[in-house]
């Protein structure tokens, strides 16, 4: 997800800012982030010691795009330093997943973490969901802990976006690519896109295609998503079946291309997961005019609508049942279509983040994005696609009113006062100013 919105961020700033990505580390605060490279690779170990530090005034708004737990919650500080000067602070939230499934995820102590992550953020000025089921879940946990916000904090959502491929990109894939989506072509194929876990329900899909298979459903099933956690009898179950490479298949590392190719062969997604933050290969898939099979969670309802066909129960029955009443419904062409779902473009769903962000009060300068993570290590995680893709919108296609208004600064962070100007770094400071500035239509913009 970090990926996506820094991309589109870089393609088209909002008003009145200029866009600094920005980064730190468990052993240094906050810093301008070197270029990514290629369109995401993260810069070198050099380039990023050589990092400057930031600088922030009045007017500024600092935004967490990124979330490394540890990280953060040591800069906290540092976070209401910036609001005591005026800075804006906000801050993404992408589910309260942790919360909701502990015994899910693999590493005991991220519950803890994830909790004391969101009361810190509650002590800021907002938070931005990306959705209205995980605004209201920040809600209700700030009433059940008892917290009490700033007045004027705000927290509110912006639902997120996907691109279809070019299809011209199908003459990316190698020999082998194709054959594979050749043999999808032959039968409907239902596919399943996540990370291999135990909260996506992976294993409950498996079994019920079993019983399909046994029941005779000509019918293929594809998993696309890297080996997670806390499964690994699932894995083995994937890796020896006997329909493998037949009527099953994993990829677990597609590239843009091939996804996009498996989108096209595939015939309906299936998304079982407990819960999401929002569930991005829903939109994803309904823009390649996959049908859905879903099931029953509020975040999918209010993601899909009545564009979708859901399900309950957590039996392989309860999925083999609705598999053949959607199959049913499709051979008498009623079944939900996705085509026509409500759904944002990465551009569009930037355009909502700046509207966001025009509509906070006070002067407008740097707009500081936090993509801690992404710079150290482009992991490739659903987060880090939505960061990057929405930043660069932002950055490569500046808008002409921003640049004559506003200053685009790289800059020391002082020795005596971290992140402003201090005394001791005012003449260096002013020396390389003087060097580099340049005039633009009455205002100075230096680098």
């Amino acid at each position: 997800m970090v990926r996506s919105s820094l991309k589109h961020l870089l393609a088209s700033p909002p008003l009145g800012f200029s866009i600094e990505p920005v980064f730190a580390t468990s052993h240094h605060g906050y810093r301008y982030a070197p270029p990514l490279i290629n369109g995401g690779v993260p810069p070198s170990a050099t380039s990023q010691k050589e990092a400057k530090d930031i600088i922030y005034q009045a007017g500024d708004l600092f935004l967490a795009m990124d979330m490394q737990h540890y990280v953060q919650l040591k800069e906290k500080a540092f976070y209401h330093q910036m609001m005591e000067s005026q800075v804006k602070v906000f801050f993404f939230i992408y589910d309260l997943l942790p919360l909701q499934f502990p015994s899910y995820f693999p590493d005991p102590s991220l519950p803890e973490l994830h909790e004391r992550w969101l009361e810190m953020i509650a002590t800021l000025d907002g938070a931005i969901c990306i959705s209205k089921s995980v605004a209201d879940e920040f809600n209700g946990f700030i009433k059940q802990k008892g917290l009490t916000p700033k007045r004027d904090f705000t927290n509110t959502f912006i639902h997120l976006g996907c691109d279809i491929q070019e299809k011209n990109e199908v003459l990316e894939l190698n020999g082998e690519e194709k054959d594979f989506l050749a043999r999808l072509e032959k039968r409907p194929t239902f596919l399943c896109v996540g990370t291999i876990e135990p909260r996506k329900c992976q294993d409950q899909i498996l079994h019920a295609f079993n019983q399909l298979w046994e029941e005779k459903q000509d019918i293929n099933l594809v998993f696309v998503g890297a080996e997670g956690w806390g499964h690994s009898d699932l894995i083995q179950s994937i890796d020896h079946h006997p329909e493998a490479g037949t009527r099953l298949f994993w990829q677990k590392k597609a590239s843009d291309p091939l996804l996009s190719g498996i989108y096209s062969a595939a015939s309906c997604l299936i998304f079982a997961s407990l819960n999401e933050g929002f569930g991005l290969p829903i939109v994803e898939a309904s823009r390649y005019g996959l049908e859905l099979i879903l099931r029953k969670t509020p975040i999918f309802q209010e993601v899909a609508g009545d564009h979708a066909f859901y399900f309950e129960g957590l039996e392989a029955s309860d999925l083999k049942k609705a598999v053949l009443q959607w199959i049913d419904l499709k051979n008498h062409n009623a079944q939900p279509q996705s085509s026509d779902m409500p759904r944002f473009t990465w551009e569009e769903s930037t355009e909502a983040l700046k509207r966001v962000l025009r509509g906070m009060p006070g002067a407008k300068h740097q707009l500081l994005i936090d993509i801690s993570a992404l710079v150290i290590h482009d992991a490739g995680t659903g987060i880090q696609r939505v960061v990057k893709n929405l930043v660069d919108y932002f950055l490569l296609n500046p808008r002409r009113d921003i640049a004559s208004n506003w200053c685009m600064r790289r800059s020391v962070k002082a020795i005596d006062m971290p992140g402003h100007i201090g005394r001791k770094s005012t003449l260096r400071f002013m020396k390389r100013w003087m060097i580099s500035s340049r005039y633009h239509r009455g205002h100075f913009l230096w680098s």
